[in-house]
């Protein structure tokens, strides 16, 4: 239940109100949400960069030091979803116990390769690989490629948790590389169950938010797909992220028509992610803006804020931060440069605001009831 312990926790909730404002940032892959929440966070926390960077969910809140936390499933959470997807996939397998450890390992991988040469051998497994109609299939095969092939790089590292036991792993600031390197590694999400930071947040944000860092709307990998629907039900606040080269693409689209069936529009902030090195003239950029909040409109049935924000400005240095500024005022584009800069500081300013209106009383009514029924069920 790591994902409840902020419901769980009794501190700091004065009149029923949740200790933290709950800010999913959200959108397509390489949309730019990593870069955005490193700029809000005013350093470099999130991995980011060239292909699919993230792979679970991360939740950042406010800590005086930077520390991290990596919570991985129990062995008995992997061993029921290896026997559910070796059974679906045809291979039924009684799966063995504490799947961590290198003998049970080697006997999932033996009978992974044996379902794999058969089902290459009659057909099976290109129709598989391709997915498309055979959507839950092709689910179950790359969880459990993905699965084995991550404690197969746990076995690498020589990491053997106590049986029974949810591994925890914390890291200090000292040790903040190494926590990246779990982020960073996409066999390594099946068996993550919580990712968690602590960040001395800048002046400007507030103390009670907390950012989740989400799987990009359309990558290739089906277990990278944010859960809308389990997302509707905690957010407070849902950034969404839309890169400016590219525009509303079909699965910005189809995410943002599941939110709004989800009752989400109201909370919902767009941000607009105006790439650094290819600065837009004034009349392009207003173009771009207006059809942006006209596909956002459409996909929502109603305005939302939309702020234009240049999410790598403050990340840099300063010779390439000049840089940036020379490439905007060749193209005569000051105006556009400084809206786009000061775009961040509003954006801090209204997630402010929001934190302060956070929990009217049917919301802390709600609140209330998820963390009775949560109380009830662990009970």
């Amino acid at each position: 239940w790591p994902e409840y312990r902020e419901v769980l926790a009794p501190a700091g909730r004065p009149d029923g109100q949740a200790a933290v404002h709950r800010t999913f940032v959200l959108g397509t892959i390489k949309s730019g949400k990593s870069t955005l929440i490193n700029a809000l966070l005013g350093r470099e926390v999130m991995t980011r960069g060239a292909g699919v960077k993230t792979f679970n969910q991360i939740h950042s809140t406010h800590g005086e030091a930077l520390a991290a936390e990596v919570q991985l499933w129990p062995s008995s959470v992997l061993e029921a979803r290896l026997a559910f997807d070796f059974r679906i996939l045809g291979a039924p397998l009684e799966v063995p116990e504490n799947v961590y450890e290198a003998p049970a390992l080697a006997a999932l991988e033996a009978a992974r390769e044996a379902f794999e040469e058969e089902s290459e051998a009659d057909g099976r497994l290109a129709n598989l690989e391709a997915g498309s109609a055979y959507g839950l299939l092709n689910h179950a095969l790359m969880r459990l490629r993905l699965t084995l092939a991550g404690l197969a790089a746990l076995q690498r590292r020589n990491f053997h948790p106590m049986p029974g036991e949810a591994p925890r792993l914390s890291f200090e600031e000292a040790g903040f590389s190494e926590f990246l390197s779990w982020t960073d590694e996409a066999s390594l999400a099946p068996l993550i169950a919580h990712l968690s930071l602590r960040v001395p947040f800048p002046e400007g944000l507030p103390r009670r938010l907390s950012l989740i860092d989400c799987q990009g709307s359309d990558s290739l990998n089906p277990l990278d797909a944010a859960d809308v629907q389990a997302i509707g039900q905690r957010a407070d606040t849902v950034l969404y992220v839309v890169q400016s080269r590219l525009g509303l693409r079909e699965g910005d689209r189809v995410l943002l028509r599941q939110l709004a069936a989800q009752g989400l529009a109201d909370r919902l902030i767009a941000v607009l992610n105006v790439e650094a090195f290819e600065p837009l003239e004034a009349v392009a950029f207003r173009t771009l803006r207006t059809q942006v909040e006209g596909d956002l409109e459409g996909c929502l049935r109603q305005p939302i804020p939309l702020f234009a924000v240049d999410a790598l400005r403050g990340l840099e240095s300063a010779e390439t931060a000049a840089l940036v500024e020379g490439h905007w005022a060749r193209r005569g584009a000051e105006a556009v440069a400084q809206e786009v800069g000061e775009g961040l500081g509003r954006l801090k300013a209204t997630l402010a605001q929001r934190c302060e209106a956070t929990q009217p009383p049917v919301m802390a009514r709600s609140f209330e009831g998820e963390r009775a029924a949560l109380r009830a069920l662990l009970a």
